[in-house]
């Protein structure tokens, strides 16, 4: 059985952490207004006590000029640190709303952090959406959607790193390989870009030992490790359950026979077991935090913390990722850390993979090449507003048969299409009473989003979706290390 341990309860353990999420900014403004308010005072008393003096009429106080909307939101010639943590759901973070604590050091960085409570991944699965961080566009676009062989990066497409690197930025990363391989043209405009290791310890050290020896101009570190991905191994930092059986979590979503719902306990030990990851890739994060304070660095360095998809456990009927476009499996975190400080929850929806590309940019003071293609999330922090396209999220399988799912999320409406095995459907979800898509509406309410559907199709099919029947043995992975990386995932079944 799974046994909860010694940790305090669901409730208090989140009336804790909402007591700190909810009362540390405001306090810190309030203190700030505090002390506006008392120098305006001051000011006005002495003006009044000059004039008296004087004996004419007390001049009015001056007025305070105004703060513009954006300050503190930009960092000019800064470094960027993009921390990708791979299959993490957003609302497994204490800064969430998660009830356990998982993540104190992330919560820590949020609290003085933008965080975009709202944002969708472009993708469920891993190689897409960090095609969509580095080049800007949806997988509509750039191509690269369907599992398990995406595709390459067009060398045409002009990645954040390039960017950077034309305008005197290192660029560097560390990363755990498999689908983040250079061999998905991912590495294009990195001086180096290199796996240490499949997990975030040795690509953080790896990382640490650079920066100590380059800091001789801005930089840009792309950081990626797979420690919450499956397996769910991080059994020493499991202290929410322990599990007396001979359940198997080695085997947990392997393969078809293994993918069948487990029981209520072995589903609370293998949630606990992700959540254990998620302990562990927090306490490296913090670790890493500090080493950035101990160097002098988080004066002039952007940090973003995000992840490119989540993960379900059968909320929908099914384990692992890739396969749809439900909220547990594209609702990713967002947190943008900037040298001033500045806190501020942004609820609105918002393109979590397709926006770091341009909000980067726009932080840094590099000015995009061409046309912008997402959303500069410094404007929306600034506004409160999305006023961009509806956001798309996509993935596939061409395997031995084509599936595709397609998503389009709107500030009330979640649309999917699901094409499996020659089938098509819609399904529609009101997310104003309905976050977790559990009831599909689409039927009584497919007049309301008429629009959405036209955005999603042309000429009665997916824009870009292959004919049935396209062979996918030309699809196969033929690189061996590559193919033994993707094994120690679970991906090769």
């Amino acid at each position: 059985m799974c046994i909860e341990l010694g940790k305090p309860s669901g409730a208090a353990a989140a009336l804790t952490r909402v007591g700190r999420w909810g009362e540390l900014c405001p306090v810190r403004a309030e203190v700030r207004d505090s002390r506006r308010r008392l120098a305006l005072a001051l000011a006005a008393s002495a003006l009044l006590v000059q004039a008296c003096r004087c004996g004419g009429e007390p001049p009015s106080p001056p007025s305070p000029e105004p703060v513009a909307k954006d300050a503190g939101l930009r960092c000019p010639g800064c470094n960027a640190i993009l921390i990708s943590i791979d299959t993490l759901r957003a609302d497994h973070l204490g800064c969430y709303g998660y009830a356990r604590e998982t993540s104190p050091n992330i919560d820590e960085l949020a609290a003085r952090s933008l965080v975009f409570t709202d944002a969708t991944s472009q993708s469920s699965w891993t190689t897409p959406a960090h095609a969509s961080m580095f080049s800007g566009a949806p997988p509509s676009e750039h191509g690269l959607v369907y599992f398990r062989n995406p595709g390459v990066l067009s060398e045409e497409t002009d990645t954040l790193a390039e960017i950077l690197a034309r305008n005197g930025y290192r660029t560097v990363s560390y990363n755990g390989a498999g689908y983040v391989s250079a061999r998905f043209g991912l590495g294009q405009g990195f001086e180096i870009y290199e796996s240490r290791s499949r997990n975030f310890e040795a690509n953080i050290a790896a990382a640490e030992k650079w920066i100590g020896e380059n800091r001789d101009r801005p930089f840009f570190l792309f950081l990626h490790g797979y420690d919450v991905h499956r397996p769910y191994t991080m059994f020493k930092y499991n202290t929410f359950c322990e599990y007396e059986g001979d359940f198997d979590i080695l085997k947990f979503c392997t393969a078809a026979e293994t993918r069948k719902r487990p029981g209520d306990r072995e589903l609370e030990y293998v949630v606990a077991q992700y959540d254990a990851g998620i302990v562990w890739v927090d306490l490296l994060l913090g670790r890493f935090f500090r080493f950035l304070d101990d160097a002098g660095l988080r004066d002039d360095t952007v940090i973003i913390v995000t992840s490119d998809h989540g993960e379900e456990f059968y909320e929908h009927g099914g384990c692992d990722h890739k396969h749809s476009v439900y909220r547990e499996l594209v609702h990713v975190p967002l947190i943008i850390a900037l040298p001033s400080g500045v806190a501020r929850r942004v609820d609105v929806p918002v393109p979590a993979s397709t926006a770091i590309l341009p909000t980067v940019l726009s932080i840094v003071g590099v000015e995009p090449e061409g046309p912008a293609r997402s959303t500069d999330l410094v404007r929306v922090a600034a506004t409160g507003r999305y006023d961009g396209d509806p956001i798309e999220s996509e993935t596939g399988r061409l395997v031995e048969n084509l599936q595709h799912w397609k998503g389009i999320t709107t500030a009330r409406w979640k649309l999917i299409y699901e094409h499996d095995c020659g089938e098509t459907s819609f399904e529609l979800y009101d997310r104003t009473g309905d976050a977790m898509e559990r009831d599909d509406v689409f039927g009584e309410r497919r007049g309301e989003v008429e629009g959405l559907i036209a955005r999603m199709l042309t000429d009665g099919g997916i824009t870009g979706e292959p004919r049935e029947g396209a062979a996918p043995e030309q699809r196969a992975i033929e690189d061996r290390e590559l193919v033994e990386q993707l094994e120690a995932l679970g991906y090769m079944e």
